[in-house]
């Protein structure tokens, strides 16, 4: 039993990609002058992936009726876990150095974040060969 369905989704990924640019646009207006080129550079790479996820999510969304075998929300699942703390990471991490404020234990969510969405990539991929 699953928490979302693929319509629920579809949704949270035309959300996230409403929020990746908003949070991008912030980033790089709002929070520029206090940023230094490190905190920029963690922000821009967070809110690329934030974006490229939130695409890949809906594609992946809207192609997954076409399958009939396998795990068919775990693609979903793993995009939304990987952008929340890739990117979510992130973006904390380069407010919270912004402030001089200790981030150490962010250093293991972020990689975690990536392996999610490599997941997300490497489920979906199993699963068109599964429904070959």
């Amino acid at each position: 039993m699953s928490i979302f369905s693929n319509k629920d989704f579809m949704a949270i990924a035309a959300v996230f990609g409403a929020l990746a640019v908003f949070i991008g646009a912030f980033g790089a207006h709002g929070l520029k002058e206090m940023f230094t080129a490190k905190e920029i550079a963690w922000f821009q790479t967070g809110s690329l992936y934030h974006f490229l996820h939130a695409l890949a999510l809906l594609l992946y969304t809207k192609s997954a009726k076409r399958y009939k075998k396998g795990n068919l929300l775990l693609p979903s699942y793993a995009f939304l876990l990987g952008i929340l703390m890739f990117s979510g990471s992130l973006y904390t991490m380069a407010i919270l150095s912004a402030f001089s404020l200790d981030f150490g234990f962010l250093g293991v969510v972020t990689p975690i974040g990536g392996l999610s969405l490599v997941t997300g990539w490497l489920t979906w991929a199993l699963l068109i060969t599964k429904n070959e």
